[in-house]
């Protein structure tokens, strides 16, 4: 395997009040800007300095499970105390609840039992994060792609989403599938990779002969300082970055 995924990059306007938010929702640890779980091969949380505003729906986002009692209104209920609120993205009459977090981020609360792209049940804790949601237009060409640059594996296809599996004990999955949100400049969240064995250089020509484009430009709000590694967009433009093994934020 020659790149993992270790983090998801989040843009923020107050990273550290964001971070903070992030940790209590998903009982995991904030160590500055960085959000971590305890459990291994699950990424972490990372947020970056940025004035751009959210102008439209992501197309990456978060979905956590549901409370321990199964109740998704009573896991919805505990992070809208901690900051979030509800979202309408055109959603309908569905099982699941949609938030928002405190700078307007979509994530999901899962329901129970889950959903048939979600994979098989795993006993639940508050907040746990269970899938990683891109959109994709094209989810055979993503799946092809991020199979190739995590090296997860394909786990479940649908008519909704294609879904890849890291560690199935404890890693969320991450899943694609339409439709794909119109891109009027760069995603807010993007995901993170480490170059797990030889030069970053030698992954980063691996990712672009897969598919990926490098990015020129640096987006000026953020500082370059701040940013999780080397910049490229996978085949539908979205932005993810690629670190240095010694230097990926673990």
């Amino acid at each position: 395997m020659a790149t993992q995924l270790v983090g998801i990059r989040v843009e923020s306007a107050a990273p550290t009040e964001l971070a903070r938010f992030w940790a209590e929702a998903l009982g995991w640890h904030a160590d500055g800007t960085a959000v971590r779980s305890a459990a291994p091969g699950v990424p972490d949380l990372l947020f970056t300095a940025s004035q751009r505003p959210k102008t439209a729906k992501n197309r990456l986002h978060l979905d956590l499970d549901h409370a321990p009692d199964g109740d998704v209104d009573t896991e919805a209920a505990r992070l809208i105390v901690l900051g979030a609120q509800h979202a309408d993205i055109g959603q309908g009459a569905v099982p699941w609840r949609v938030l928002a977090d405190p700078e307007g981020n979509e994530f999901c609360v899962l329901p129970r039992p889950p959903l048939p792209h979600a994979g098989p049940p795993r006993e639940s804790g508050v907040g746990r994060l269970a899938q990683i949601c891109l959109d994709a237009a094209d989810m055979n060409r993503q799946e092809t792609f991020w199979a190739a640059a995590t090296g997860w594996t394909f786990a479940v296809r649908d008519a909704w989403a294609v879904r890849l599996s890291g560690r199935e004990d404890t890693a969320p999955t991450l899943v694609m599938g339409p439709p794909a949100a119109p891109k009027a400049g760069p995603n807010r969240l993007g995901l993170v990779l480490s170059a797990a064995h030889g030069p970053v250089e030698d992954s980063i020509r691996r990712l672009v002969a897969s598919g990926a484009t490098l990015v020129a430009d640096a987006d000026e709000d953020t500082a370059a300082d701040a940013e999780p590694g080397t910049a490229l967009v996978d085949p539908e433009g979205n932005e993810f970055w690629v670190a240095d093994a010694g230097n990926a934020r673990r």
